[in-house]
């Protein structure tokens, strides 16, 4: 029996075609590509181009962008880079790198002041820089410090009206003896170095009030 050489395929019609295909997408389900979430790398792009270029030919290129935002974007990166090149050599002249210390960062905060006034800085300025400060926790500590001082300034005031009253109040009393140099009823008593601003506060407190019962 001889082998055909030639066959036929029957045509399809366009309806078998249409069923055909749609029975083909409903097994095969649609590739969705999330192009929005995914952002182009311009620097990855930038990368491979540098290759091709010396990087002076790169620099003289780059004077056609004509783009503003392009430079800023530079200029701000360049101003962070000198900012903490200017930091770390600060910490290292201080060893704060190694230990820091209230002294070390005494020592960087008049770095910068001296550095903010190179510059055209005021003292005036300087001080307004350090006001401007948000952080709230780095004024905790100096606003207690100066309302314990404040107290403490308060109640000096009030014992010396005191003692100037006591004083007038002997002065007005006749009297056959003078009273020694020295000796005063209301004497004010000086504060050890050793007792705390708060602890001295407190103390005066309790003293005026005595007086003034």
């Amino acid at each position: 029996m001889a082998t055909p050489t030639e066959f036929s395929v029957p045509p399809i019609e366009a309806a078998d075609l249409a069923r055909l295909l749609e029975e083909e997408s409903r097994r095969t389900p649609d590739i969705e590509f999330r192009t929005s979430d995914v952002q182009q790398s311009y620097q990855w792009l930038c990368e491979i181009e540098h290759d091709k270029f010396p990087p002076s030919q790169v620099d003289k290129l780059r004077r056609n962008i004509t783009q503003p935002e392009y430079w800023e974007c530079e200029a701000r990166h360049l101003k962070d880079a000198l900012s903490e090149h200017i930091w770390q050599n600060a910490l290292r002249e201080y060893d704060m790198d190694e230990m820091p210390s209230t002294d070390g960062w005494l020592g960087v905060i008049t770095f910068y002041t001296r550095l903010l006034k190179q510059h055209g800085l005021s003292s005036k300025q300087v001080r307004e820089c350090r006001l401007s400060i948000k952080t709230q926790t780095y004024w905790q500590p100096e606003a207690k410090l100066l309302r314990e001082v404040s107290a403490l300034q308060e109640i000096q005031m009030v014992e010396k009206h005191l003692a100037k009253k006591a004083r007038r109040a002997r002065q007005s009393k006749p009297t056959t003896r003078s009273v020694p140099a020295g000796k005063v009823s209301a004497r004010i008593t000086r504060p050890k170095a050793s007792d705390s601003i708060g602890a001295r506060v407190a103390k005066r407190r309790g003293k005026v009030g005595a007086k003034a019962r």
